[in-house]
């Protein structure tokens, strides 16, 4: 019986690198994929220790087509048999739209849109030659509404459940699974990316390692997305209630005064 590897994007940190770790717990090798040639070494050789398990460093910017691309020649030439693709990869932005750097908003949406779209795309073909195969789609809460002065970010976060969901009953009989995790804030780098302060009130900060523990749970129990922590739920459960615009006034009064405030 072959070896199964898993695929993590976005595995030099955050969500991304918890996977890693999760992955290499259970004794599942993995390729890990982001930009930083010297930190993906500095983990593969951390999880080969700690785990004894093979996890293959793969340096690339997946908002460049050619190293998408790469990626999937790379896992075929080795002779990997891919089982999972975690597509973890991305990034946000917080102020006034017209007042952004709009080179940057364009890679963000590369990345968090089209990158995990084509991977998708490439990884099912093969899952389903091998007759299985899981994909898990790193969405947001942010995908349920719009969020002013997050408005790209969110949009592309929306995509992302949509198309989960969506490939979800397409590829049902198929043995493909896809799954889309809807986590909250996230102690990550998101909030230095973005040149956000984390949230104090309100909204609990998740540590990785809990969302990742919450996302396996979610994904053995056959469900189709998973919202981690019982406040991000009931909020969600809440507001499917309101009119779809008033939620998005609210998150615009909430998230203008933290773009008002930004560093």
């Amino acid at each position: 019986m072959k070896t199964q590897y898993a695929v993590i994007t976005g595995a030099s940190s955050g969500i991304g690198f918890e996977f890693a770790r999760e992955f290499a717990r259970r004794g599942i090798p993995s390729v890990l994929v982001a930009r930083s040639q010297t930190i993906l070494e500095q983990l593969a050789s951390s999880l080969s220790s700690e785990f004894s398990v093979k996890s293959v460093p793969f340096p690339a910017d997946l908002t460049h087509a050619d190293d998408r691309n790469r990626l999937v020649d790379f896992c075929a030439a080795e002779g990997f048999t891919i089982e999972y693709l975690v597509n973890s990869a991305g990034y946000g932005s917080n102020g006034l739209f017209p007042e952004l750097d709009i080179e940057k908003e364009i890679r963000m949406t590369e990345l968090n849109c089209i990158a995990l779209q084509e991977l998708s795309y490439r990884f099912t073909e093969i899952f389903i030659r091998n007759h299985g195969g899981t994909i898990i789609n790193v969405a947001s809460t942010a995908s349920f509404q719009p969020v002013p002065f997050m408005a790209s970010y969110a949009a592309t976060k929306s995509f992302v459940l949509s198309l989960s969901l969506a490939l979800r009953i397409e590829l049902a009989g198929s043995g493909v699974t896809v799954f889309a995790l809807c986590p909250g804030p996230v102690d990550t780098n998101f909030f230095r990316n973005a040149r956000m302060k984390k949230p104090r009130r309100f909204l609990r900060v998740h540590p990785p390692e809990f969302v990742v523990r919450k996302a396996f749970k979610g994904l053995d129990s056959g469900r189709a997305f998973l919202i981690v922590g019982i406040l991000n739920k009931v909020l969600y459960y809440t507001g499917s209630l309101l009119p779809l615009t008033f939620r998005a006034r609210v998150a615009g009064k909430m998230f203008e005064r933290k773009a008002r405030r930004r560093p």
